[in-house]
């Protein structure tokens, strides 16, 4: 008989980690997620591989990747240097 692995502290059922897991986070962690570039990616992966039309990505979505494209331009420009 296989015994599947669980975290400690999880119950049978799936327990605080079946929340996590289940995508069923509190709001203000959703929010916080919602403006970090892997979800944009994520979805607009996911709408282009199920025959969204072009471009799959949406204008927030688009917006939210500028953004961060521009924010790591400015770091890098201020902490890294050639020599």
């Amino acid at each position: 008989m296989r015994r599947e692995w669980r975290a400690p502290g999880a119950a049978s059922s799936g327990g605080k980690w079946r929340a996590v897991a289940g995508g069923r986070l509190p709001p203000p962690h959703c929010l916080l997620m919602r403006w970090l570039p892997a979800q944009p990616i994520v979805e607009g992966a996911q709408r282009a591989l199920h025959g969204a039309a072009f471009p799959a990505l949406t204008a927030r979505d688009a917006a939210v990747l500028a953004a961060w494209t521009a924010i790591g331009f400015v770091v890098s420009q201020r902490w890294f240097r050639w020599w």
